[in-house]
């Protein structure tokens, strides 16, 4: 696959209708936050206190209600006193957990015949896959390695093997992990064991609540995601030059919460995963979840976080069996039609990734196809922006993945160009000042 020139690119972008997507990775040029979330968990769980305001809603039964408001409380109190250590110290024992459900033969073939393990989405890689790289990353070079958005797998299989007698004899050892979804689950709706119980559990325990609200309090950062002159590196971006260099795309998407892009552009963004918003929102799964900055109370319930499986896609076929029924529950974020709708209304044959990891992101990658494949455009260009080597074979095997295993017409895919080019060349050319781009 060919690696292109930064003249290349330009040209592309321009003599083309050009869509960007932008990840992560844009957003750590603006503050080193963005990128070091682990090192901020005792951070977060201040600002949850002083600055979170959590509700649940008017449409929860008294049992739901009961439920979800002693499970996170009882998870909150628990680690109220911990410092930064010991709350490393429940993701550290997370990858020990990861490692009991790889290495244990037993649960492995239990957790293999089990119908609640959510592989039958074809696309990329299962439950018990990711949960070994989690060990494995976790053990090569620590947790802090591990992508946050994949926790809610071991959370999901925790409540498919709590009464394996296997795992009775592994939760004799201390594990904190264990020990706060124990802490955490002890309300249920339904009586466990019974239909639907493992969802249930899974997005009422505590611990679940709290880790999602921790990390979205992180990346908040006390105001930095709606609030570009907090960001730690604002005064060496080149706005300006950046500015220029995103006018050249006909549509701007972003996978973050952050409003940074649409600060910089100075235009409306499409947000494939919710953002943040100052206005009152709905519930999500009966919570609702703002942070205060400047007296204002910026809302987090449309921003979906976890994994591909269980909250992108299981938890949008519930909203639209289940929750949407409820008068208080915030609209879904519809991120294949919005990326759609964009893509039809520009007629984009040429989409650029910047800063983004397409391990959790499969979707994304299969609605580009079905919209370049149902517009008939004629070879289309897709143009990933990598930090090192190893991202290009891993986008590569991703983008394939997520065409043969949903779509018969493959054969389409060789229209498609595949470019790669090195995002330093873009961060030292439009985002950076000049004196400090080769710092």
């Amino acid at each position: 696959m060919p690696k292109i020139s930064l003249e290349t690119f330009e040209k592309t972008i321009k003599n083309n209708n050009s869509g960007l997507i932008i990840g992560n990775g844009f957003s750590m040029n603006f503050d080193p936050q963005f990128g070091n979330i682990y090192d901020s968990l005792k951070e977060g769980i201040f600002s949850i206190y002083k600055y979170g305001n959590f509700s649940i809603s008017p449409d929860a039964k008294p049992i739901t209600r009961q439920t979800i408001n002693h499970n996170y409380k009882t998870v909150l109190n628990y680690v109220r006193s911990m410092n930064q250590q010991q709350l490393e110290k429940i993701f550290e024992d997370g990858v020990v957990f990861a490692a009991f459900i790889t290495e244990n033969q037993h649960i492995n073939n239990y957790l293999k015949n089990n119908k609640h393990i959510l592989d039958h989405f074809k696309i990329g890689q299962n439950m018990l896959e990711i949960t070994a790289n989690i060990y494995r990353i976790g053990k090569l070079k620590g947790f802090k390695y591990v992508n946050i958005e994949h926790w809610p797998i071991l959370i999901w299989l925790y409540n498919l093997i709590e009464f394996h007698e296997e795992f009775k004899t592994f939760k004799k050892s201390p594990n904190k992990f264990i020990s706060i979804l124990t802490i955490g689950g002890t309300k249920s709706i339904f009586p466990k064991n019974s239909p639907g119980d493992v969802m249930n559990r899974t997005r009422f325990n505590g611990f679940y609540i709290l880790y999602r609200l921790l990390m979205i309090t992180i990346i908040f950062g006390k105001g930095k995601a709606i609030d570009k002159n907090k960001l730690k590196f604002i005064d060496s971006i080149s706005t300006s030059s950046l500015s220029d260099w995103l006018s050249n795309f006909k549509t701007l998407f972003s996978m973050n919460y952050d409003q940074i892009l649409s600060h910089i552009a100075g235009r409306p963004v499409t947000y494939l995963h919710g953002r943040f918003e100052d206005k009152k929102q709905g519930f999500t799964y009966f919570q609702s979840y703002a942070l205060t900055y400047n007296d204002t109370e910026y809302y987090s319930n449309n921003i979906i976080l976890g994994d591909y499986q269980t909250s992108k896609v299981l938890d949008h076929a519930i909203h639209s069996l289940v929750m949407k029924n409820f008068l208080f529950t915030e609209p879904a974020v519809e991120t294949l039609k919005e990326l759609q709708a964009k893509m039809n209304e520009f007629n984009l044959n040429h989409i650029v990734f910047f800063g983004m990891n397409p391990e959790n992101d499969y979707h994304i990658l299969s609605g580009i196809y079905y919209n370049f494949l149902q517009s008939k455009i004629q070879y289309p260009t897709i143009t990933f922006c990598y930090y090192n080597e190893n991202e290009i074979d891993d986008f590569i095997t991703i983008f394939h993945q997520s065409i043969h295993s949903i779509y018969k017409n493959t054969q389409y895919q060789e229209q498609i160009t595949l470019n790669f080019v090195v995002s330093k060349e873009i961060i030292c050319n439009y985002i950076k000042k000049e004196q400090t781009a080769n710092l």
